[in-house]
């Protein structure tokens, strides 16, 4: 999709990865059996399955940036920073 990635995992609700700058890559690898250290030391479930979703590559000079936006909605704002400037 343009600007970034829809991402829809086992059938869940579709989440968006967004960017202004940054060209994105579509993967979907899974990763299971994932190995949380620091939830093991907590006493939490140490297992956990990810999914690579996508890849996200931009060449920055000094003094640039590039914005990420995850969302629920695939029209999110890019326009940088806006959601925390509101806050």
């Amino acid at each position: 999709m343009p600007h970034g990635l829809q991402i829809t995992a086992n059938g869940a609700a579709p989440f968006y990865v967004l960017s202004d700058g940054a060209k994105a890559t579509p993967q979907h690898e899974w990763y299971t059996g994932y190995y949380l250290s620091v939830e093991d030391y907590r006493g939490l479930e140490a297992e956990d399955d990810h999914l690579y979703a996508g890849l996200f590559e931009t060449k920055l000079q000094p003094g640039d940036s590039v914005t990420l936006v995850a969302s629920t909605k695939a029209n999110a704002r890019l326009d940088g920073g806006w959601a925390y400037a509101e806050r």
